[in-house]
């Protein structure tokens, strides 16, 4: 008897898909596994405070890296036509570089007038620094996905890769020339660029060459992206990063230090599953729902696999305490077991959110999306001033936080599912 076809085309679509999965778990884990694997050396290289002025300068790229996008980065996965999607990634090609060049007269204006921007005075000798990391990491945000279109996850995967170990050469270079902070920002900074080097070769030229008439019809097709999708990625991202300048305007800098660490510890695995199953996961989902209506198979099929990996997250972070810290980290590094005894759940309940965050993309519904990051942002600033207010510690501050936020977290899962529904 012949094979069903439409058994044939499940078995080979669902092969596919477990194919990429594990394509950019690899790379990622190995992206991600390779700094937290030399950390060890590097607290032992710098100090509390040094990790503080390099948490803040990350942030800062994050943050300004959503808006050198316009949102658009976000539309390349959704076009029928190739021509469309190439259309689509010039426009975040020109966007970022105009928001390059924007940003710097921006800074030369300021230092001319001797105007400051109300930022933590600890990075002013870096401020020139970020928007070129920013526009990096907004270039190479495009090219991933435009890659992701094309299933090209092994480029995606080597592109994660080149960036980690351009970071970790830099940074154990202190072990020949220690310059401190200097060391720090100038990895991140040379590591973006080398994730785009490797990203843009054969593309960059190409999608130069668009039509302008083909780039501003894709600016009109995707017009929600810059209206909704680009404020709700900024409100999530500052919801990540914003936290970092919140903690350093109320606390010194070596509190900073210590949370920026704690957060690189634990936003690994959320960064391993964003990239691996985030993206596998958003372009299943286009795919089902433009030939169901829905995406719920790859809904349930994605939340499996997150659940189990933030199960066994959670086992392991909950099992550290000060010794085991200190032994791994170095003396004084102790300090980071609370924080990370008080976070952990947070970082579960986000593990299996934001993959499938991507859903409200998928959809079309940014509108939901932006409400809720908008709220989100809204939530984190109150937290921080009624923490300064009340003369909060650190560790009291954390609690209300992860709770806080932790429940918000819950809300966009349950959105995310009842939209992979098929529901409106």
């Amino acid at each position: 008897m012949d094979p069903d076809p439409a058994i044939s085309s499940s078995n080979h679509t669902a092969t596919g898909w477990w194919r990429q999965i594990l394509t950019l778990l690899k790379g990622a884990s190995l992206a991600q596994g390779l700094p937290l694997l030399v950390t060890p050396v590097i607290t032992r290289l710098f100090s509390q405070a040094e990790f503080g002025i390099l948490g803040i300068f990350v942030a800062g790229s994050a943050i300004l890296a959503v808006v050198f996008t316009g949102g658009y980065d976000q539309a390349i996965v959704l076009p029928r036509s190739d021509r469309r999607a190439r259309s689509v990634l010039g426009v975040v090609i020109l966007i970022a570089l105009g928001m390059l060049i924007i940003s710097l007269l921006i800074l030369a204006i300021l230092e001319i007038t001797g105007m400051t921007i109300p930022v933590i005075h600890e990075i002013d000798n870096f401020i020139w620094l970020l928007p070129a990391s920013a526009a990096a990491i907004a270039l190479s945000n495009g090219l991933t996905q435009f890659h992701l279109r094309s299933a090209s996850v092994g480029r995606i995967a080597n592109s994660h890769v080149l960036k980690a170990s351009s970071l970790v050469l830099i940074q154990l270079s202190a072990l020949i020339a220690n310059f401190g902070a200097l060391t720090l920002v100038f990895s991140r900074l040379i590591s973006n660029w080398a994730q785009f080097t490797l990203l843009s070769k054969d593309v960059i030229t190409k999608n130069l060459r668009n039509r302008i008439t083909s780039l501003r019809d894709s600016m009109q097709i995707f017009s929600k992206f810059p209206r909704y999708t680009m404020w709700g990625n900024l409100a999530n991202i500052a919801g990540i990063y914003l936290v970092t300048i919140l903690v350093g305007s109320i606390y010194p800098i070596d509190v900073v230090g210590n949370f920026s660490l704690v957060q690189r510890i634990l936003t690994v695995p959320i960064i391993v599953a964003s990239q691996a199953l985030g993206q596998v996961y958003y372009r299943s989902s286009v795919k089902e729902m433009q030939r169901t209506g829905s995406a719920r198979s790859s809904f349930i099929r994605s939340m499996r696999l997150q659940a189990g990996l933030a199960v066994g997250l959670g086992l392991i972070l909950f099992s550290m305490n000060d010794r085991i810290l200190e032994i791994v980290f170095g003396q004084g590094w102790g300090v980071l077991s609370s924080y990370i005894h008080i976070l952990t759940p947070l970082f579960m309940v986000r593990m299996l959110a934001n993959p499938v965050s991507h859903t409200m993309i998928t959809f079309q519904r940014q509108e939901i999306m932006l409400l809720w990051q908008v709220t989100y942002v809204c939530i984190i600033i109150c937290i921080f001033l009624f923490a300064a207010q009340q003369n909060y510690a650190i560790e009291q501050t954390l609690k209300l936080y992860s709770m806080s936020i932790g429940l918000m977290y819950v809300i966009q899962l349950f959105l995310s599912w009842r939209l992979a529904r098929g529901r409106s």
